[in-house]
């Protein structure tokens, strides 16, 4: 596996080691959990990764009853869930310099629950 790959993994699997100590039984706001209000790039990092777990089934994201959107984990659906109609949706959204401050003012975030990528990268061993 290329190293960029397999990095991708490790960084992965530790976002969702994170989603899984952060979240409560509804889930975690997943602005609060994805931006890092010290890295724009960070933050835009973030929730590329948080799409691998979506697309693989491992979370999901709900919207919650004050209208936010809510990160948790899932199981990942079987072919009975889907052929008894569970379909898979898909959003995109743009996320700017400008919508990133306003998200952080907004939600209030003071501090990333996901380390700046220099910490993160810094506590995965490397193999040779």
């Amino acid at each position: 596996m290329p190293q960029s790959e397999n990095e991708t993994s490790r960084l992965v699997l530790d976002i969702m080691q994170r989603l899984e100590a952060c979240s409560g039984e509804d889930g975690v706001n997943l602005f609060q959990f994805a931006l890092n209000p010290e890295s724009f790039g960070d933050s835009v990092e973030n929730l590329f990764y948080i799409s691998f777990l979506i697309r693989d089934g491992t979370a999901a994201i709900v919207e919650n009853d004050e209208g936010d959107p809510m990160l948790l984990l899932s199981e990942v659906p079987t072919e009975e869930d889907r052929q008894a109609g569970l379909t898979r949706r898909q959003i995109v959204f743009e996320l700017d310099m400008a919508t990133w401050r306003d998200l952080i003012e907004v939600y209030d975030i003071q501090s990333a629950m996901i380390p700046t990528r220099s910490q993160l990268t810094a506590s995965i061993p490397q193999s040779g």
